[in-house]
């Protein structure tokens, strides 16, 4: 049985500090062209000016694939690397960069409560109960080793005006996979907010086997009306898996059936993901935990500058989430995430970034209150046009809500 590993694994500004619009409109947010729908070429949420204003670093295209195969069990992040082998933040332009963003972050600077008069769709949230299905990788970490319902998560969300919800698949047994679909479709009796399912399904299986690839196990899917998109995690696999024949066509598969693949990677992995969205170009892509960067490690290099490469493709967009995860206790101040906030904003651009919560793996590293706060304030000097396309409009455009 193939081992999977847990979701856990999965987390020049303007002035004032509103974001740039490097990105080109909302390419990886609509249909792409050669599936069921055409790409949007007409530019819609361009930034004004026109024109593309994504930069990628100078000898990255072409340069040579180089993989870590760093990525730890059951989402625990990596163990901290020898002092000697941390880079510090240096005080270039991206440092300098993150201050901006951060003006608008104290607690005067702007009125209480007024992120409520944005509607939420919380783009990753995680639903399980041990005693209906087996999740392997739970039994590793104890403080996630029991049920996560949805009045759980209406607990963690109190007074946070979440009105739409993107369940992404928790890794269940891979043999379990309908179940939990099934699972997700019996809990929107008593949580009617969830409106899309990002399901698990193995790509390779159908051409492993020697038929004619995954469309059978992707229309299976798809009786639910609710699955909008595959995730299959990248991280934890050997070197190459991405870049296989088989994968490469069941991720195209999934582009045709007019779904969205979730990227679940590490920030080693972000070259090798790159090669693949290039390969997919009709496939809409959605990057979670903006590639799991170093933040306990305090590098910004090389997931900047494979980030920027990535996000220079326009069929896909990011998630800003599970950065609390991915920091060590010590480095969850908001100056240690800024950095690379405000890196995922200034390449994707407003049009192509996401909330998300990766609720109840957040719990490992803070309240669901305190990781909405976070993005509040770092949002707090942008437009109201700009937030809403944060905190709603591209998780509705991405997932065809």
């Amino acid at each position: 049985m193939r081992h999977r590993h847990g979701p856990a694994q999965d987390h020049d500004l303007r002035r004032r500090g509103a974001p740039v619009r490097p990105g080109r409109g909302n390419a990886a947010l609509s249909p792409p062209a050669g599936g069921s729908h055409g790409r949007d070429r007409n530019g819609a949420g361009r930034h004004r000016g026109g024109g593309d204003r994504r930069r990628e670093p100078a000898g990255r295209r072409g340069e040579r694939v180089r993989l870590g195969g760093r990525g730890t069990d059951h989402g625990i992040p990596a163990e901290r690397l020898p002092a000697d082998g941390l880079a510090e933040l240096h005080p270039g332009d991206h440092h300098r960069q993150h201050h901006r963003v951060g003006r608008g972050t104290g607690s005067g600077a702007r009125e209480e409560g007024c992120v409520n008069a944005v509607q939420i769709v919380d783009s990753h949230v995680h639903f399980w109960d041990p005693r209906e299905r087996d999740y392997p990788w739970l039994r590793s970490v104890p403080a996630l080793d029991r049920a996560f319902l949805p009045s759980d998560y209406a607990a963690a969300t109190d007074g946070i005006a979440i009105t739409q919800i993107v369940f992404v698949e928790s890794n269940c047994l891979p043999e379990e996979a309908r179940e939990e679909v099934q699972f997700v479709e019996r809990l929107v009796s008593v949580e009617p907010r969830i409106a899309a399912i990002v399901a698990f399904a193995d790509l390779t299986q159908g051409l492993r086997a020697g038929g004619s690839g995954p469309e059978q196990t992707l229309d299976a899917l798809l009786s639910s009306p609710r699955v909008k998109g595959i995730r299959q995690n990248i991280q934890g696999q050997p070197p190459g898996f991405a870049l296989q024949p088989a994968f490469v066509e069941g991720v195209r598969a999934v582009g045709r059936r007019g779904l969205t693949f979730d990227l679940c990677v590490t920030h080693d992995q972000l070259r090798e993901v790159t090669d693949l969205v290039r390969r997919c170009a009709d496939t809409r892509f959605v990057l979670d935990h903006c590639a799991k960067p170093a933040i306990r490690q305090r590098r910004l290099e090389p997931w900047r500058a494979d980030i920027a490469c990535l996000a220079a493709q326009e069929n896909v967009c990011c998630k800003l989430s599970a950065l609390f995860t991915e920091a060590a206790p010590e480095r969850r101040r908001e100056e240690d995430l800024l950095p690379y906030a405000a890196s995922v904003v200034e390449f994707f651009g407003t049009e192509r970034v996401l909330y998300g919560s990766d609720w109840p793996v957040l719990t490992l590293g803070g309240r669901y209150g305190d990781w909405h706060g976070f993005a509040d304030r770092f949002t707090a000097a942008w437009t109201p046009t700009e937030r809403r396309r944060f905190y709603a409009d591209n998780a509705i455009r991405a997932y065809r809500l």
